[in-house]
């Protein structure tokens, strides 16, 4: 696996999302392309699309959610990014 397996739109789209959630300074679009290529070392893309997904699903109340929520590789593959993301927002990427 390497860095340059994620699709140019996956990580644009991830930047402009963390930008977001960052406020939109500029300074967040190095912040936040450092993180897109730390978590691409660490993680395939499929475990990133399928991590992403149940992340973005887990929150979805009832019986519905419960399918994203219980399945156990949905929860490793998930955790898996969690843990990427952690590592390259507080370790590599977003340093005071």
């Amino acid at each position: 696996m390497t860095a340059n397996d994620y699709p140019t739109a996956m990580r644009v789209e991830y930047v402009l999302q963390c930008m977001a959630a960052n406020g939109n300074k500029p300074e967040m679009l190095y912040k936040c392309s450092c993180s897109i290529d730390e978590i691409a070392r660490q993680v395939s893309v499929d475990t990133y699309v399928e991590g992403n997904t149940i992340l973005q699903l887990m929150n979805v109340g009832g019986e519905k959610g419960g399918l994203f929520r219980d399945p156990e590789e949905g929860r490793r593959k998930a955790g898996l990014l969690k843990k990427a993301q952690a590592l390259a927002n507080n370790k590599k990427c977003f340093f005071q």
